[in-house]
């Protein structure tokens, strides 16, 4: 397994932009309408896990794989 950090240039302003949300939003596709709303809320909680776990806490703080996990220790 490898265990080396990805980087992803992640440009938080565009996750926050009100046109990017209501065009995430505005579908006749519920399903999908939900599941791109849920990956933009993953993602900005994985930016905030990343910022908050330093390494003086990484080690006893463990990444979450699921959402709800992200959700509780945010």
């Amino acid at each position: 397994m490898n265990n080396t950090p990805t980087t992803v240039n992640l440009d938080l302003g565009t996750l926050l932009d009100a046109d990017t949300l209501i065009l995430a939003a505005e579908t006749e596709d519920d399903i999908g309408c939900i599941l791109r709303l849920h990956l933009q809320v993953e993602q900005m909680l994985d930016f905030y896990l990343n910022r908050k776990r330093t390494a003086d806490i990484a080690p006893f703080v463990r990444e979450p794989r699921d959402f709800s996990g992200k959700l509780s220790i945010s």
